[in-house]
């Protein structure tokens, strides 16, 4: 694969289409209404204002290739999602399913 322009983003694994590029501001076109989101580091908490689309929402567009044979096989998922800076977070799929957990995963800038 290419590398990525800053604005792109990877989709792979258990996809339905894995390796799908999407452009950041196609998806940002879809962002929700603004956030206020507060950091907290060791330092200092911060406040920051921003959008963009679940998690969830950006999977479900990719299309989850699963086994209908296995009884609720999305609960078995995880994602690993990890910025162009090197930081990541593994989020289980269950986590931010809209039935299960719904915890509001945003791909935002």
């Amino acid at each position: 694969m290419t590398p990525l322009r800053l604005d792109e983003l990877v989709i792979a694994g258990e996809v339905a289409t894995p390796g799908t590029v999407r452009c950041t501001s196609a998806l940002h076109a879809r962002a929700c209404r603004p956030l206020s989101i507060d950091y907290v580091t060791r330092r200092r908490t911060e406040r920051h204002e921003v959008r963009g689309v679940t998690l969830y929402e950006a999977l479900t567009a990719a299309g989850l290739a699963l086994d209908p044979a296995r009884k609720m096989d999305h609960l078995r998922l995880a994602v690993l999602a990890e910025g162009a800076d090197g930081y990541g977070v593994l989020v289980s799929y269950a986590e931010m399913h809209p039935e299960f957990g719904d915890c509001g995963a945003l791909l935002a800038a």
